[in-house]
């Protein structure tokens, strides 16, 4: 018993809810700031901010309380997310000690224990007849996954916790399905539940959906008994029922934002020819005025909430069409890819607070606890296009030559999970540009680097335990082994 409970998985797992409950849940907490993005979460829970000072609410401080207007449970917004089910069960959970104010550390605590659940299972399923191997996943898992800069989301309304936990936990389960010769249904269950989750929490993830929908088929010739069989295509089917649903849900003021924000914060920002890029997208090349600006700037020298400005901007550009723009200046395509580069190491945002008020710190103070790997990636690693690309490239080499070598379903599933993660981050990298332009890349860019995180990870453990087969087979030579 006492062995057990000594394993490397349940010493991630520990640690992993020792930092967060340190960081978390004692005074002074740490959190993220509202950049506007909570209210659509905070309709949907029945909750509202306790003051109305726009200073106390945005970008400066984080707020740990909200006072509950409505009933937790039925309360209904427009803003469909499996993150509103979380918040939900966060918000009951906190009615039975105070039925008046929600405290986020609720919240907090249910992402803690998700973390925790997520480092286990992926320790777990990373045993190998090396114990070191089990150990070094542990550590890095720890200073990585439980890092500061991941883990002031958890006391937030932001939905990048449970795009990260589930995107974890998904893997992790995928893991364990692989590693185990007769994986129960359960399990199996619990694979498509964290899929379902990771791709419902935003607009951004659907195409997630699709990727762990394709792969979470190889699942089928893993086992022949009917139960198993009728779980995967149960769980394939509502993969893509989520990923269609969270696509058609976006409202259409937010495709207007997102669309002004890919023209003129994306294609004309630096441009030196805006004229000709508007006559190009089919825009009036008047609009030029407005290069370099975002939705959100007033005053603006043109009416951009006039209803004829959004027709002909909604008419006029599509995901298809910026595409095609792109494609026809790849210099310039090349160039927003090279300012993604610049921010794409930043797990948190730099100008939203991470302190309440009260604890008397500045506007905007940001937390540095435990921050190793966040400040490693920011001040150490470059931040470079051709970085980034020899990264990718040394990944997929590896990939390669262990997926030659690996015959058996099981290996070859493994190793085809960890292929979704440059998939997904390369998808998680670009779409921001042509969705959204420049504006907040920062944050646009979280589940690309949730994905480059696993694949650090992921190459790590390649590391360790290709070491331990040399080692292995080096001793079997001598006559050592």
């Amino acid at each position: 018993m006492l062995r057990k409970l000594l394993c490397a998985e349940t010493a991630a797992a520990a640690a992993a809810v020792i930092i967060a409950i340190w960081l978390l849940m004692v005074k002074p907490l740490v959190g993220m700031a509202n950049n506007g993005d909570f209210e659509r979460i905070m309709g949907s829970a029945g909750l509202s901010y306790i003051t109305q000072e726009y200073a106390d609410k945005y970008f400066s401080y984080f707020t740990s309380d909200y006072q509950i207007t409505g009933n937790v449970l039925t309360a209904l917004g427009g803003y469909v997310s499996s993150q509103v089910l979380l918040v939900k069960l966060a918000g009951l959970l906190n009615v039975l000690m105070d039925p008046n104010y929600f405290d986020i550390r609720f919240l907090a605590a249910l992402y803690t224990l998700l973390l925790g659940a997520a480092f286990y299972l992926i320790v777990r399923a990373c045993r190998t007849e090396f114990a070191a191997t089990s150990w070094i996943v542990a550590a890095v898992l720890v200073v990585v996954f439980a890092d500061g800069g991941y883990l002031a989301y958890f006391n937030s309304l932001f939905g990048e916790p449970v795009s990260l936990l589930f995107l974890l936990l998904t893997f992790g389960l995928g893991l364990l399905l692989a590693a185990r010769e007769r994986a129960s249904v359960g399990w199996l269950v619990l694979f498509y539940v964290a899929a379902i989750f990771v791709t419902g929490a935003k607009v951004q993830n659907a195409p997630i959906g699709i990727f762990l929908l394709l792969t979470g088929l190889r699942l089928w010739r893993m086992h022949s008994d009917r139960a198993w069989r009728r779980t995967v295509v149960a769980g394939s089917v509502l993969l893509a029922l989520t990923a269609g649903i969270i696509y058609l849900s976006i409202d259409p003021s937010i495709k207007i934002i997102n669309k002004y924000q890919t023209v003129f914060y994306g294609i004309l920002k630096d441009s030196p020819t805006p004229e000709k890029d508007l006559k190009e997208l089919g825009l009036p090349e008047e609009w030029a005025v407005l290069k370099n600006t975002n939705y959100f700037i007033p005053d603006l020298p043109i009416d951009i909430k006039d209803p004829a400005f959004e027709q002909v901007l909604n008419e006029k550009i599509s995901h298809a069409r910026v595409g095609l723009f792109y494609l026809k200046h790849p210099a310039r395509f090349w160039s927003k890819l090279e300012a993604a580069a610049d921010n794409a190491f930043a797990i948190k945002p730099s100008y939203l607070g991470n302190y309440e008020k009260t604890e008397g710190k500045p506007p905007g103070a940001l937390s540095h606890f435990f921050t190793l790997w966040s400040s490693f990636k920011q001040s150490v690693l470059p931040h470079s296009l051709p970085g980034l690309i020899a990264f990718l490239l040394a990944y997929l080499i590896v990939w390669a030559s262990w997926y030659r070598r690996t015959r058996d379903e099981r290996g070859r599933f493994r190793l085809e999970l960890l292929l979704l993660l440059p998939v997904i981050g390369l998808l998680n990298y670009m779409v921001p540009l042509i969705g959204d332009g420049e504006a907040d890349l920062a944050k646009h860019l979280f589940q690309f680097n949730v994905c480059f995180d696993m694949m650090v990870v992921a190459a790590v453990v390649w590391a360790v335990y290709a070491n331990g087969l040399r080692t292995k087979r080096i001793r079997a030579l001598t006559g050592k082994g």
